[in-house]
């Protein structure tokens, strides 16, 4: 019988884990107990994840209150669990280590498994139960692995604490509640429902244990600091206005808030942008090329409309003000946008025969208006979130400035963790319980966002404002134009003026050495009467105020060799999906990926290689370059540029393939996974290498401006993918006869796929060139400044440039 069978799964299974350890002992005789049963734990903890995300497809109706009948292959998945359970709470009475709320936890699990096999019911929400608590288990382990090898108190080790509460706190915190209502709310025996209740109780306190615990860790790491280096020298304050201190704020200290406000932040942009032109095409009933086009040109929006956020905060607002500022505006439009999904008069009524009725315009009006103010926050909060997280390390400290680069790694982990469950969890939820919730989940997260940003706001370090950086710009080229037909010429660098103060002329900004390029500018710091010294920056501008204007005139032709690489990004979001939308999504007998969560295979490459280039391969780079990340950031940008062609090359071949395929349906969608994987790889890269570029390259008043410029050029880029495509219907026969129709199958899509492909394979060699050429602030070809080894203690820089010269990605 299968009751049997259950009966010796978990018996033999006791002996299995049993003897599992047994090995591990002794393999590691002068390990502790401890350790080889975590060892054990994290084997049963992918296991189970693995088991668990293979048999949850046996689930109907995965978002209805309705109890699901058990599978046998869901029962044997717990039976596995149930065995590891048992063996698990031996270890622990044998090591004397019984916790209460662990002993109630294995308890609950083991008892309500039971009663799903008695009752042969709630299979799928218990495995699905199990995969949302095994999957932080991992980083649970890791942290005391790592203690016991020597790692504690390290950044590590803090990087595991990290990423485990982070991805407890989503799992458990989001994903528990709503399993317990699943179970709760249907038809389910009184056992089941106190033990779903019973495990959500012991994860509340388990949750406000890890709250507890990071609270500790940040408090005994800002103690570790000496008196004599607690002062930031980057001119940052706290809350107060006060000097920033390094033991109290910023830091990892911060960065933790910032980073689970990205992952919230990004995971409601995502479930919007990857599912709009399906809502578009099915619910607004445009054409496919119509809502491509609209999707690009919106997403084009939010990333352009950065510059009017980074403007904001550089000059008026500050960078947290504008966040939380811009927040708020975003949330508005995530509310609006719910209504007009929810709301019978405000979409078109479904199409039940062709042609479709239209939606009116004030339908349309109130939708884009909807994402439109989406995409104004968004454009208000992305150039500041990166630049507000770096802030938070000074640069002129040699360890924070380290840290500060494996920041901007894990701020990339933070987008494709936000990314992987907007286009999994939530456009699942958005097909099988409707465009209400698909909307409603990740407005009511936003919010959640804003409210963890705000939290933290006694440990970050702020930089005040520092005027508008474009009327200084301005003011560099009218007073160089005036001297130049005044006749006036530059002998020597001594005639330029600069402030005899220690600061610049602008407050909380460093002075900037004098460099040799775009010297026509020179004329705007040229005193041309010594009897007047005017503070009217319409007539005289400092050395300072010049190179400011020149360090941002510097990154132009590096920003504009790398639109190419965005206008591949923008597929991601449109044809790519399209693609998948009409191929074979089918995994198992009764799921089906939707089309909306194919991009999960770009996220999950972003959070797997970044750890892994993190801690494996800068190391190896770096004993080999001795270049402290490895290799400079335009050589990581000119690595996804690379990449990027092979990515566009693949999908024109695999277009190819399934266009010509005689059963182009029965294809299946995994056949796109080597496109998805190479744009992640080239996203790794090349998102990353920006970021630092852009950050290292600006000056203390454009560092927002910068990050925006950055940002700016995805936009640019779904904006020309949108031109392109329009060029191509207008060249090729319109949407009935040319090579991008409605129909796919009809449409030649690989085409257009090889001229994106030529577009990257030019760029690519216009950047080797740029990049080769392109000399940064220490005047270095192809270089970019160390900061920490440029500026002394003091905050002024050195005469002598230590730095090492590393040549650029064209060398």
């Amino acid at each position: 019988m299968e009751e049997d069978s259950m009966i010796i799964i978990v018996f033999f299974g006791i002996i299995l884990w049993s003897t599992l350890f047994l090995l591990i002992r002794k393999a590691f005789p002068k390990r502790s107990f401890d350790f080889c049963n975590r060892l054990v734990s994290t084997i049963h903890a992918s296991l189970a994840v693995t088991l668990a995300s293979l048999s949850v497809q046996d689930w109907r109706c995965p978002v209805c209150p309705v109890a699901s009948t058990s599978s046998p292959k869901q029962r044997k998945t717990l039976a596995v669990t149930a065995a590891y359970l048992i063996y698990d709470f031996g270890c622990c009475l044998f090591d004397k280590q019984v916790r209460i709320d662990n002993l109630v936890h294995h308890l609950v699990c083991v008892v309500g498994i039971g009663a799903g096999f008695a009752y042969k019911l709630c299979g799928s929400e218990m495995v699905a139960a199990l995969w949302i608590t095994e999957i932080s288990s991992p980083f649970l382990h890791l942290r005391e692995l790592l203690k016991e090898l020597g790692y504690r108190d390290t950044d590590l080790n803090f990087a595991a604490d990290v990423l485990f509460a982070v991805i407890f706190s989503i799992a458990r915190m989001i994903g528990g509640p709503y399993l317990s209502y699943v179970t709760l709310s249907a038809d389910n025996p009184i056992i089941i429902k106190a033990m779903a209740l019973g495990l959500q109780l012991v994860s509340a306190f388990w949750f406000y244990k890890i709250v507890r615990m990071l609270m500790y860790k940040l408090s005994t790491r800002a103690k570790s600091k000496t008196v004599t280096e607690t002062l930031v020298s980057n001119g940052c304050v706290n809350y107060k206005g006060n000097i920033a201190d390094k033991g109290t704020t910023g830091g990892w200290k911060a960065s933790p808030f910032i980073i689970v406000n990205e992952v919230a932040e990004r995971l409601a942009f995502f479930a919007v942008a990857v599912s709009m032109v399906s809502y578009l095409v099915f619910e607004m009933h445009q054409s496919l090329p119509d809502a491509a086009t609209h999707v690009n040109d919106w997403i084009g929006a939010a990333y352009v409309l950065t510059l009017v956020g980074a403007f904001l905060a550089d000059a008026y607002f500050g960078r947290f003000l504008t966040i939380i500022i811009f927040s708020f505006i975003y949330l508005m439009g995530m509310i609006l946008l719910t209504l007009s999904a929810s709301i019978d008069s405000l979409r078109p009524p479904q199409c039940t025969k062709r042609p479709c009725t239209p939606s009116t315009n004030t339908q349309t009006s109130f939708l884009y208006g909807a994402l439109y103010l989406i995409a104004l926050g968004t454009g208000g909060i992305k150039p500041c979130v990166s630049t507000f997280g770096a802030d938070q390390f000074d640069e002129l400290d040699k360890k924070e400035s380290q840290k500060k680069y494996a920041f901007f790694n894990w701020f990339f982990f933070a987008i494709n963790m936000g990314a992987l469950l907007g286009i999994t969890l939530l456009v699942y939820v958005q097909q099988e319980k409707g465009w209400t919730w698909g909307f409603g989940v990740p407005t009511i997260v936003m919010f959640t966002s804003i409210v963890v940003l705000i939290v933290g706001f006694k440990k970050y370090r702020y930089k005040k404002p520092m005027g508008s950086v474009f009327t200084r710009f301005v003011q560099v080229i009218v007073v160089s134009i005036r001297n130049h037909f005044r006749g006036v010429v530059v002998v020597n660098e001594s005639e330029l003026y600069e402030m005899k103060t220690k600061e610049s002329d602008f407050f909380g900004a460093r002075k900037l050495p004098h460099t040799k390029q775009y010297r026509f500018l020179d004329k705007a710091a040229v005193v041309t009467d010594h009897e007047i010294i005017t503070n009217n920056k319409w007539k005289l501008c400092t050395i300072t105020q010049v190179e400011e204007f020149k360090s941002f005139i510097r990154i132009l032709p590096i920003w504009a060799s790398t639109i190419a690489l965005s206008i591949s990004f923008a597929q991601l979001s449109t044809f790519f999906l399209t693609q998948a939308n009409i191929m074979g999504r089918k995994l198992g007998p009764h799921f089906t990926i939707p089309s909306g969560s194919v991009p999960v295979f770009t996220a999950l490459n972003g959070l797997l290689l970044v750890p892994i280039y993190e801690k494996f391969v800068v190391p190896y780079l770096r004993s080999k370059t001795g270049h402290r990340r490895g290799i400079t950031s335009l050589q990581r940008i000119g690595v996804g540029l690379f990449v990027s062609i092979f990515a566009l090359m693949s999908a024109a071949l695999v277009e190819r393939m399934r266009r010509t395929h005689p059963n182009p349906k029965g294809l299946s969608v995994f056949w796109l996974f080597p496109q998805f994987f190479l744009i992640g790889i080239a996203e790794v890269f090349s998102y990353v290498g920006q970021l630092e570029f852009f950050y290292d390259e600006a000056t203390d008043g454009t560092r927002s401006i910068s990050s925006a410029l950055f940002l700016s050029e995805i936009g640019i880029g779904s904006w020309l993918s949108s031109a392109i495509v329009k060029i191509i219907q207008s060249a090729s026969g319109g949407v009935e006869e040319g090579w991008i129709r409605n129909n796919l199958n009809n449409s030649k899509l690989d085409y257009f796929y090889w001229i994106l492909t030529a577009i990257n394979g030019v760029n690519f060699l216009v950047y080797l060139i740029v990049a080769w050429r392109y000399k940064g602030r220490n005047y270095e070809r192809g270089t970019i400044r160390d900061e920490s080894n440029l500026i002394g203690l003091d905050g002024q820089f050195k005469k002598e440039n230590d730095t090492r010269e590393f040549s650029s990605m064209a060398s």
